[in-house]
């Protein structure tokens, strides 16, 4: 897959140039930028009163003032000679425009490159832009991706009681409604401590946080499944359990409730996709220009949705490399994504539990409980 991958990129450039005229046209079709006037295959009458055919010709104009700029195609497999910068040199003069410039894709010899630099002529050389410069993970990207559902369900607060002013009444089950997920149907259920100082959470927060940190036990990393085909895989876990200390204070309704510990059966659901693409078809061209004189690199490039094409530096390899973004995403990896909604929990209702140790005792931390 990675072979078909690499032959595919490098028969990009082949894409937007079949032949020298297709050169011709990717060349004029990178300058139209909107700032200036751009022709193809121009006729024009120098000093000398000799017709000269120019591949591109850009024109600039600012206020009164008008600048020219002739642009030679050469779609070759052999490097530019000096010969051909001096045949340049000559025409900038007879045809008394304000510059020259070279577009190739093979290169040039080193007298052509200090000749061109001496004139202030400009040199370039049009290649494939590499995948770093594509930007992470590359011009055609593949990922296995997961996105990781929970649900809760046969939840119990264990061993409550009724906290009243003058006695407790024991109350082995309470009716408990609660609505989780970011939904409109949603439901807030104060959470207080011992003391009945107010705690800035729900029960529903609490379920959350606990919830999660029990599918980060379960989940077992870049794990995938049917061999990274799309499918849907479901678990459940048989018993969460969450205790509180001080025991957890829980209004319901118009009673208070205390339990020193909450519990649940945890439902998984795992929606498996592989994905791929390409970037290239979303532009009509894309690629990069080499400054052969100033050694500076640019991205030229033009989305079959944009009216203009855009000429841009790029950056330099070694900031790329410091940008602090971190490691890219690299082909083939494995992205996993956890859903903060949460299922039904009939779809998982009929499943045997799996029954995990580690997953008894749920000790929630200071900032999952008051």
């Amino acid at each position: 897959m990675a072979t078909a991958r690499k032959e595919r990129t490098a028969s990009l450039l082949s894409r937007f140039v079949k032949n020298w005229g297709g050169f011709e046209e990717l060349i004029a079709n990178m300058h139209k930028t909107g700032d200036v006037s751009v022709q193809r295959d121009v006729k024009l009458t120098g000093v000398r009163g000799v017709p000269r055919q120019i591949d591109v010709l850009v024109t600039h104009k600012r206020g009164p003032y008008e600048f020219k700029t002739i642009i030679e195609c050469k779609y070759w497999n052999a490097k530019i000679k000096r010969s051909h910068v001096d045949a340049m040199v000559t025409a900038i003069q007879d045809l008394n425009v304000s510059k020259g410039v070279f577009f190739t894709t093979k290169g040039y010899q080193s007298g052509a490159k200090k000749l061109a630099k001496s004139a202030g002529i400009d040199i370039f050389v049009v290649r494939e832009l590499t995948d770093r410069e594509w930007g992470g993970p590359g011009r055609q990207w593949e990922f296995c991706v997961q996105v990781i559902t929970r649900s809760i369900g046969n939840l119990k607060l264990n061993n409550a009681f009724v906290v009243q002013a003058t006695a407790r009444e024991q109350a082995p089950h309470f009716d408990v409604h609660i609505v989780l997920g970011s939904g409109e149907g949603r439901t807030e259920t104060p959470a207080f401590n011992a003391q009945k100082a107010p705690h800035d959470c729900t029960l529903e927060y609490l379920l959350e946080t606990g919830s999660r940190k029990a599918l980060d036990q379960v989940t077992i990393a870049n794990t995938t499944f049917n061999g990274r085909t799309d499918c849907v895989v479901y678990m459940k876990i048989e018993r969460v359990l969450m205790p509180f200390e001080p025991p957890l204070q829980v209004k319901l309704g118009s009673a208070w409730v205390t339990c020193p510990s909450i519990e649940f059966e945890l439902g998984i659901r795992v929606d498996q996709k592989q994905i791929s693409g390409d970037r290239a078809k979303y532009w009509a061209h894309a690629v990069a220009i080499e400054d052969c004189v100033n050694e500076i690199s640019y991205a030229a490039g033009k989305r079959h949705t944009d009216e203009f094409a855009t000429i841009q530096p790029m950056a330099d390899a070694k900031e790329q490399a410091t940008d602090g973004r971190g490691e890219e995403v690299k082909n083939g990896s494995f992205i996993r994504i956890f859903s903060n909604e949460y299922f039904n929990f009939a779809e998982v209702s009929r499943l045997t539990p799996v029954v995990i140790p580690d997953l008894m005792s749920l000790k929630p931390t200071s900032s999952d409980a008051p």
